[in-house]
């Protein structure tokens, strides 16, 4: 019987490698997926945080059954939607992704008939930076205009704005 290795002392990315190379390894799956939901928890409460500092006067909500998705609501009734990415440092191209993710918000905000917000995050300060960069460059549209990139987790799991 061969020993199990702690899952709790690897990184992120440790982890990610062993369990692409031991697919078959149940442990080694849940570990990752704790992992993963722990992150976005980090990141949707930090999102949270951060809204409420940038919008003090209006009410801000959770989406029903929806995660990395918060409305705005403000004195008027009127609803803004923030939509939460996070983006993964090992994308080539981030312009691509971007323009076409960009897309898919106008799209959905336009049917849904609500203004729409996007908050990019990172996995680390490096790629939030370089996403930054090239978000600016890509201010063709009212939901570009509108987006920002507003931290990145780093290696410990902890949420740092930019």
């Amino acid at each position: 019987m061969t020993m199990q290795p702690n899952f709790q002392t690897m990184s992120k990315k440790e982890l990610r490698s062993y369990l692409l190379a031991h697919r078959d390894d149940d442990s080694a799956f849940y570990a990752y997926a704790d992992r993963v939901y722990d992150s976005v928890a980090t990141v949707e409460a930090a999102v949270f945080e951060w809204l409420k500092r940038q919008n003090p006067h209006q009410e801000i909500t959770k989406a029903p059954d929806k995660c990395l998705r918060f409305l705005i609501t403000d004195k008027d009734e009127k609803v803004k939607r923030i939509n939460v990415h996070i983006m993964n440092s090992s994308i080539a191209n981030y312009k691509t992704l971007l323009e076409i993710k960009i897309k898919d918000i106008a799209s959905d905000s336009k049917k849904d008939k609500v203004d729409c917000f996007v908050v990019f995050v990172s996995e680390n300060c490096k790629t939030a930076l370089n996403l930054e960069r090239d978000l600016t460059e890509l201010q063709s549209n009212s939901i570009t205009k509108s987006s920002r990139v507003v931290g990145y987790v780093d290696s410990e799991g902890k949420f740092k704005e930019i």
